[in-house]
């Protein structure tokens, strides 16, 4: 987990981070984006993912 960033309201929380991983000599490098929510029993749980290639920046 890479830069993690974490947006927090009282029953919401957004996750976000870079995530690297090395597989058949390659690397891959991802966006990560988790939404999290507090049920009623004071645990927090993920309600969406979403995972992305990362995209650099075009000169």
């Amino acid at each position: 987990m890479i830069n993690p960033v974490v947006q927090l309201s009282s029953e919401v929380a957004v996750l976000i981070y870079n995530y690297e991983a090395q597989r058949d000599g390659m690397t891959f490098k991802m966006n990560c984006t988790e939404v999290y929510r507090l049920n009623s029993a004071y645990q927090w749980k993920i309600t969406h993912t979403h995972w992305s290639f990362f995209q650099p920046a075009h000169a």
